[in-house]
């Protein structure tokens, strides 16, 4: 795993030098296999820019504070609520495992043990 320090995710997408090494180390950790983090997301627009370079995940309080295990808990529960109501919404089985393409399947059974 290699992390984006928040210093440079705080002034994304304005910043050139920022947006520049965020790239270059998105870039890297995918030349190398490794999952990207990116810290201390805390707008959209950041967001958006992360999205587009193909981070692979994201946190920050953007999405939510750090919590407590008991709060977590709950934060946990109601947004998997809300994401049941918004599959069945659009008439997708909220028990359906995600699709996955076919090369993603084929990396997992490729992968060593």
């Amino acid at each position: 795993t290699i992390k984006v320090d928040r210093s440079f995710v705080r002034d994304l997408p304005t910043d050139v030098n920022d947006c520049a090494i965020t790239k270059a180390v998105i870039a890297l950790g995918k030349a190398l296999d490794l999952t990207i983090v990116a810290e201390g997301v805390e707008t959209k627009a950041q967001e958006r820019f992360l999205r587009d370079q193909s981070c692979d995940q994201i946190q920050g309080y953007l999405f939510a504070k750090p919590l407590s295990a008991e709060d977590f808990g709950a934060f946990a529960r109601e947004h998997s609520i809300s994401l049941l109501k918004k599959q069945a919404a659009k008439g997708g089985s909220p028990l359906a495992p995600p699709r996955r393409s076919k090369a993603t399947t084929q990396q997992r059974l490729a992968a060593p043990t």
